[in-house]
């Protein structure tokens, strides 16, 4: 706690002399002791993780289903061309 006094030698001036009041702070630093409430402090059980390994594991999980989609839409390809081959055998052969 920061205070600030004024010192009694500083209040005395000449008597055909302004006064000037001189003040300096008194630090007191044993009164204030703060002590983190418990609600700040994880509990012992609890698991921890961070922002970033939630947001790292998001974009693996964006990254998985993008190469999913583009191993369906190589299947659907390679499905369309087989039945196209096939179509084209089917008419050749009559």
């Amino acid at each position: 706690m920061i205070t600030f006094a004024t010192k009694p030698w500083a209040q005395a001036a000449p008597s055909n002399a302004k006064a000037t009041k001189f003040t300096r702070p008194n630090l007191n630093f044993e009164d204030s002791n703060p002590t983190p409430s418990e609600s700040i402090l994880p509990n012992p059980g609890e698991e921890i993780s961070s922002l970033s390994s939630k947001v790292d594991d998001l974009k693996l999980q964006l990254f998985q289903k993008d190469q999913k989609i583009k191993f369906r839409d190589n299947q659907i390809n390679k499905l369309k061309d087989e039945i196209n081959n096939l179509k084209t055998n089917i008419e050749n052969t009559e």
